[in-house]
């Protein structure tokens, strides 16, 4: 993987150094060590879809992604360059990034054009007990499945195998998961088998076009572990940020292909935004006020969600205060993408208006304003006694089934947990688990389910798939996992 090291930004362990923005520069030390391991697990997840030249397609990919990025501001290549790549050779999901048909990326169900992908756990992967009866994989490396609904057909369809762990992320290539044991990440295509190692770290976010893609892992500092952050665009390390004690980053995500994080020093109470563009630039957009800083506890701020037009980024941070991490408060903040010190604070609230239990979520109206919500369009959940609704405005929901999940028993022995919810258009997918209680995995107050069943549910809810009382009538589980005593 080549490596450009446009900024480092360290921390210092004998005393919390919190640097405002950026950091320090560094000239690109730029090596040629890009290897593709294929390992037996590879050989044998090879085998079974009858693909044995992955390696090469996938060096193949890189190179042609490179070649399709070094065209002049009209999209044509220069003189002498060749013929443009063709569609195929930029990746397998390369034209859906372009077109902006992936959708929900980082979960457990990733839509790219009219395709749901989602992978299928393996039974001996899932730890038992988890505290609240969620999902929690092993450290090992269990082969499981991808598998893809198609929105048009209705069709399920095997994809490939992967012995990658944690929610899905799709870029232009493939799919992207971490890696149990090691930290690196995996890279599966859709036409072979693992690739390994592909990035440093584990995967956090894509950007816009799938062709950037940020990374955490964590090294040992002394008797200290300190976290690690990979910036890649177009299959180069453009950006490194490494912490040190008492300095931590938090990624933000993407606005468009500009990555931001938040570097911060508890201990100094400074926060700082900034910003990492496709080149590996850093702006430096300010430090946050901390209008609310005079809670009880006096938290710090957690980030919730990032919402950007095409100039102006919004963040909204939300507060918690105490071991019961109990909602106190939000502040809402705007930049003007790429635009130094430009950082500015919009407004803060706190848990005696009309967000009681956490912090509003925020979307832009036609004027690329924000404006706050309890529930975004387009969004899927519960109310009253389970019944599933679908937000086709903001905070407007409509039943699409009632009692869809049993009403939890008062002695709480038996629950349902949701690791993932999302609908895609009049298309509903839902991650849904039933669990037992296990005392043996409570930490302090905080009890512990064994999961005895998982199942990857589907709903349509298009106007053909109703009852007469405008509910859905289909509950399509497309997989079901059972786990014994």
């Amino acid at each position: 993987m080549r490596k450009k090291y446009f900024g480092m930004i360290m921390g210092i362990a004998t005393a919390c150094l919190c640097m405002a923005g950026c950091g320090d520069r560094k000239e690109p030390d730029i090596t040629e060590d890009e290897v593709f391991v294929i390992s037996d697990e590879d050989k044998l997840a090879a085998s079974i879809l009858g693909e044995d030249s992955a390696a090469t397609n996938m060096t193949k990919s890189k190179k042609a992604v490179k070649e399709a990025s070094d065209t002049d501001s009209s999209g044509t290549e220069p003189e002498g360059e060749g013929n443009e790549p063709k569609p195929s050779e930029l990746g397998a999901f390369y034209d859906a990034f372009k077109n902006g048909e992936v959708e929900h990326n980082g979960s457990y169900f990733v839509r790219v054009g009219d395709k749901v992908y989602y992978r299928v756990f393996n039974e001996e992967s899932i730890e038992r007990p988890t505290i609240g009866g969620y999902i929690a994989e092993k450290d090992e490396a269990v082969q499981s499945k991808i598998m893809s609904y198609d929105l048009k057909s209705g069709e399920t369809e095997f994809v490939t195998t992967t012995y990658g762990k944690g929610e899905m992320f799709i870029d232009a290539e493939g799919f992207v998961f971490s890696e149990p044991l090691k930290p690196g990440s995996v890279l599966s295509t859709v036409d072979g088998p693992d690739k390994r190692p592909y990035l440093e770290g584990s995967p956090v976010a894509v950007s816009q076009d799938g062709l950037g893609i940020v990374t955490r892992d964590y090294i040992e500092n002394g008797e200290a572990t300190i976290s690690v952050i990979h910036a890649y665009y177009n299959g180069e390390e453009i950006a490194t940020i490494e912490d040190g004690e008492g300095y931590y980053t938090t990624i933000l995500g993407y606005a468009g292909n500009n990555l931001f994080v938040m570097k911060s020093c508890h201990g100094d109470k400074k926060y700082f935004i900034s910003s990492y563009n496709e080149h590996g630039s850093c702006t430096d957009y300010g430090k946050l006020k901390l209008a609310a800083g005079n809670f009880l506890y006096d938290p710090v701020p957690e980030f919730e969600q990032l919402v950007c037009s095409d100039r102006e980024a919004y963040i909204m941070f939300g507060y918690y205060e105490g071991s019961g991490h109990y909602y106190s408060g939000y502040e809402l903040y705007k930049v003007d993408i790429g635009v130094r010190s430009s950082l500015l604070f919009l407004e803060v609230g706190d848990a005696s208006g009309a967000y009681t239990d956490y912090a509003p979520k925020i979307y832009l109206d036609g004027k690329d304003k924000p404006v706050k919500t309890h529930h975004l369009k387009g969004e899927i959940g519960f109310a009253g006694s389970g019944d599933l609704v679908y937000y086709s405005k903001p905070d407007s929901p409509t039943v699409i089934m009632k009692s869809f999940v049993a009403k939890t028993p008062v002695n709480g022995d038996e629950i349902q947990s949701v690791d993932d919810w999302v609908a895609f258009g009049d298309d509903a997918f839902i991650l849904l688990n039933d669990a037992t209680r296990d005392k043996s995995g409570d930490i302090g107050w905080r009890s512990a389910y064994s999961i005895t069943e998982t199942n990857f549910i589907h709903i349509p809810f298009g106007k053909d798939d109703l009852n007469e009382n405008g509910e859905a009538m289909e509950e399509d589980k497309l997989e079901t996992l059972s786990f014994g005593e």
